[in-house]
């Protein structure tokens, strides 16, 4: 913990508490997800200073395949698994198996862009078309032509409501129960407060020196792993290997032969009802357990 506040008394009346926050609302994490806040020493004050530092613009990698569990939900997912599997492709086994996954994988990321992209938009205008066509019905109630129009406008807003909010709750690793109508705008923080917990914005390095870059901050993370690792072992043995080996320890020859010994029936028995009388709080003695071998 660090500390950013103090009395500066000593003694039993020395106190040291961390007081101090920096507070953000939501319209702030909307403008700056990517945006952190330093402690700076207290000097003259009792009070430690809070340096709030954000970014414009941050490059990001290439975001990894995700397989979201809404695709198995649409009607044309099986039939593309299908066609896809079917290919032919050569090699070994697994090769055709690796080759076929990376086919498929390509395949879905196409079919999602098509069928799922800008979810959160377009449930947005799926839901502004029903709405429009259900204020025309209370117009015209017995337009037979709006009743069918509603009827595909509540399919298609439900199948993209569904599919965002089931993509969400994915993003979000959780499990989370039913929390009302719609909740994306929680799940988008869940989502953004985990890329932002999994992205390193400042290091402070073995200068005390707070580093920003994000080169620098890989170079101090590959520098500071390599002193606590070391580096490769450059020691090379020359000569026959076993000749090398000859000051380690040898194990003995019967215990040579215990260890490629095969394990008996007796032996499992001993060890799993001892491991029951341990996790029993000692209610199987000695006793029952040699009994209980010698009964089976």
């Amino acid at each position: 913990m660090y500390y950013t506040w103090s009395n500066r008394s000593e003694g039993g009346r020395r106190t040291l508490n961390k007081i101090d926050r920096c507070l953000v609302n939501e319209e702030w994490v909307c403008a700056f997800d990517q945006s952190y806040a330093n402690f700076l020493p207290q000097l003259i004050s009792d009070h430690s200073p809070i340096l709030l530092t954000w970014f414009d613009n941050l490059t990001t990698a290439a975001k990894p395949f995700r397989f979201f569990n809404h695709w198995t939900k649409h009607d044309d997912f099986n039939n593309l698994v299908q066609l896809t599997w079917q290919e032919t492709v050569s090699g070994n086994p697994m090769m055709r198996l690796t080759t076929k996954l990376k086919n498929l994988k390509a395949k879905l990321k196409q079919w999602s862009r098509l069928h799922f992209s800008d979810l959160s938009n377009r449930t947005n205008e799926a839901k502004e078309n029903l709405e429009r066509i259900q204020a025309e019905i209370q117009i015209r109630p017995l337009d037979d032509t709006l009743a069918a129009l509603e009827k595909d406008a509540i399919h298609e807003y439900k199948r993209l409501s569904d599919a965002e909010e089931d993509s969400m709750r994915q993003k979000s690793g959780e499990n989370w129960a039913q929390l009302g109508d719609m909740n994306t705008s929680y799940f988008h923080k869940i989502v953004q407060g985990r890329r932002n917990a999994n992205r390193i914005l400042s290091l402070t390095d073995s200068h005390n020196t707070i580093l920003t870059a994000d080169n620098d901050i890989a170079e101090e993370v590959v520098s500071h792993y390599t002193r606590l690792m070391g580096t490769e072992n450059s020691v090379v043995y020359a000569g026959n290997i076993a000749n090398s080996c000859s000051q380690f320890l040898e194990i003995p020859t019967d215990s040579r032969e215990d260890l490629a010994s095969a394990v008996t029936v007796e032996e499992v028995k001993l060890a799993l009802l001892t491991w029951m009388a341990q996790n029993h709080q000692g209610l199987m003695s000695t006793q029952l357990i040699s009994s209980s071998i010698v009964g089976t």
